[in-house]
């Protein structure tokens, strides 16, 4: 993984958290509670980085083995849900559903590791109910509320699931009117959402203001992180591939001939789940870093459309296979964005390397640019 070694103000989420460790090494004969304490108000957000900091600061300050354990923690709950997606499609796939897994597997990959909190929260929330929603296990669903020691904005992910659960027993078809007002709130000018959340507890609103400063909206504007801004195409391709096919796939499956398959009764609970996710997520898109809460709702919805095609595509009527089949080029382009994403954020030791070799060696060269060069 490529980090930059910078400073406290570095921009780049790595390079902070490198820095960071660097750091917390030389803080000698400190207690958990003083370090807590010590760290930035931003550092302080949270307890899972914090936590794991403090822990492993007290033997090593090399960034590389900070970054090891938090790919294994990220790793452990990534490669259990890629799996339950494959077991619970009964391991059987052609080329347009293994073309949605890849996809699915993609939506939050190992190239998202060096933002260390909210990418790891969304695969720990993920982990905790999915097996609920497919199976009825409720073993896991204590990785729901646990997902916000991991980030703290997961307490919005975590009113979802509540929510659900109220509105659980509601037809399938107002849980996509839901949907489709979302997408309509999500065209709402920012203060109008900023003034919806008011009414949240002090600690939290604090927390939130901290993305929120103008600087920090000047420069989520600037770099594209809003799905509404003026970055150029090809960097919100990507997120534009995902929410057209979610967007379109639904309104195809809620329409006239497809009532049948809302009706499943073993994918019923991950569409409704879904359908509420997603719709949340639109309304709290246009947050500060809310934006980010459509990865978490995409890998739910990619998650039912590669099940329901796998289980039940014998049971599909022509308007979804042909919406499948006219989406699956512009799937191809999201799997080469994706993977591009991957090599600017990786150094040839992910081909070369292993983890006690990253310990030794460190190339801040991204294999594009290494690809270039040789060119």
């Amino acid at each position: 993984m490529i980090f930059q070694r910078g400073g406290s103000d570095s921009n780049l989420d790595a390079g902070h958290y490198a820095y960071l460790f660097e750091q917390a090494y030389f803080w000698d004969n400190i207690g958990p509670v003083e370090f807590y304490n010590k760290l930035s108000s931003h550092d302080r957000l949270d307890f899972f980085n914090p936590f794991v900091t403090y822990i492993f600061s007290r033997i090593s300050g090399n960034p590389h083995f900070y970054f090891t354990v938090i790919g294994l923690i990220f790793g452990f709950f990534y490669a259990n849900n890629v799996w339950d997606v494959i077991k619970y499609s009964k391991r059987s796939f052609n080329i347009y559903t293994a073309l949605l897994l890849v996809a699915f597997v993609l939506i939050c990959s190992f190239d998202t590791i060096g933002t260390v909190r909210m990418h790891t929260a969304f695969q720990v929330f993920f982990y905790g109910i999915f097996s609920y929603l497919i199976s009825g296990n409720k073993k896991r669903l204590i990785w729901v509320p646990l997902s916000i020691l991991f980030h703290f904005s997961m307490f919005s992910m975590v009113g979802a699931v509540l929510l659900y659960f109220i509105v659980n027993k509601f037809d399938a078809r107002i849980l996509f009117i839901y949907f489709i007002v979302a997408h309509l709130v999500n065209e709402l000018d920012l203060g109008i959402i900023h003034r919806l959340f008011s009414f949240m507890p002090q600690d939290v609103g604090d927390r939130l203001s901290a993305y929120s400063s103008e600087d920090n909206l000047l420069k989520l504007q600037e770099s594209g992180k809003f799905y509404l801004s003026n970055a150029n195409l090809w960097a919100r391709i990507d997120s534009m591939i995902i929410r057209s096919y979610i967007l379109v796939q639904t309104i195809v499956l809620f329409i006239a001939g497809n009532f049948k398959l809302i009706k499943l009764p073993d994918l019923t609970r991950l569409l409704k789940f879904s359908l509420v996710l997603y719709g949340t997520a639109l309304i709290l898109a246009n947050l500060p870093s809310g934006y980010r809460y459509m990865t978490l709702a995409g890998m739910f919805f990619m998650s039912y459309y590669v099940l329901l095609y796998n289980r039940y595509g014998i049971l599909m009527k022509q308007n979804l296979v042909i919406t499948m089949k006219l989406f699956s080029p512009l799937m191809i382009v999201f799997v080469i964005k994706s993977l591009r994403n991957i090599l600017d954020a990786t150094s040839i030791f992910v081909f070369i390397g292993n983890f006690i070799t990253s310990m030794f060696f460190h190339i801040d060269i991204p294999i594009v640019d290494l690809f270039k060069r040789l060119l």
